[in-house]
C-alpha cells in the first residue's frame, strides 16, 4: 500500500460519511421512521466503522514502514 492508496481510502471514507449524512437527512428527518430505515442506518454505520478501522491500520502500517509490499 502506498500513499496514493491511503488517499483513495480517505476519500472513500469521506464519501461514505457524506452518504450517511444524506441518508440521515432523507430517511430520518421526520417522525416517519420505520424499522427498515433503522436497519439501513445500522448497516451504514457498521460499514463506515470497518472502513475507518481498516484505514487507521493502513496509515499506522505506512507510518511504521511495515505496509504491504515493504
Amino acid at each position: 500500500m502506498d500513499n496514493i492508496d491511503l488517499i483513495l481510502e480517505a476519500q472513500d471514507l469521506s464519501n461514505a460519511a457524506l452518504g450517511l449524512d444524506l441518508f440521515a437527512l432523507d430517511h430520518l428527518g421526520s417522525t416517519d421512521v420505520n424499522l427498515e430505515d433503522i436497519n439501513a442506518l445500522r448497516g451504514i454505520v457498521a460499514s463506515i466503522k470497518i472502513m475507518a478501522e481498516t484505514h487507521m491500520d493502513h496509515v499506522v502500517n505506512q507510518l511504521e514502514g511495515t505496509a504491504d509490499g515493504k
